[in-house]
């Protein structure tokens, strides 16, 4: 027996949609959807932009919603992290990091775990070197409205 279920999603905004189920379900939806109790895990970045909406029906006659947009927000996922520096006293050093996901991002650098003020752009560049800072480590957490990633620490030696 089929029938058509219509449910409502709140995915960062109200949006619908219109899923067509078997009773009992099927475990597979096709290659890349998966219907059951649940309706997480149903939406891929492929689907940002798609336009849903429900249909509601009862014995007084069927109705249809407006459609709404689907907006996905994918979380930073770090594709270029920060490499070792070694500069001499008195140079600067830049790390920098390449972040996937959805825009726009913000941008956290830490010296020795601790975060430095003002340093929330993909690329950090040092003051001048004393060889205090030798041995540092600079790591750096890229966020949005989805998640966080944090990157591995970059080593800097101060010759």
């Amino acid at each position: 027996m089929r029938r058509s279920l219509g449910f409502l999603l709140l995915v960062a905004f109200a949006a619908t949609a219109l899923a067509d189920i078997q009773d009992p379900p099927a475990a597979d939806y096709g290659p890349t959807r998966k219907l059951g109790r649940g309706v997480s895990n149903i939406f891929f970045a492929a689907d940002d932009g798609a336009l849903f909406s429900v249909m509601v029906s009862n014995s007084g006659g069927t109705v249809t919603s407006n459609s709404a947009k689907l907006m996905v927000t994918v979380p930073p996922a770090i594709t270029a992290q920060p490499v070792n520096m070694a500069v001499a006293v008195g140079q600067t050093a830049k790390f920098s990091v390449t972040a996937t996901g959805t825009a726009p991002f913000r941008y956290q650098w830490r010296k020795n775990g601790v975060d430095i003020s003002g340093a929330t752009k993909a690329s950090y560049i040092t003051p001048a070197t004393t060889l205090a800072d030798n041995g540092s480590v600079f790591a750096v957490t890229v966020s949005n409205s989805a998640g966080s990633a944090s990157s591995n620490g970059a080593t800097l030696t101060v010759n």
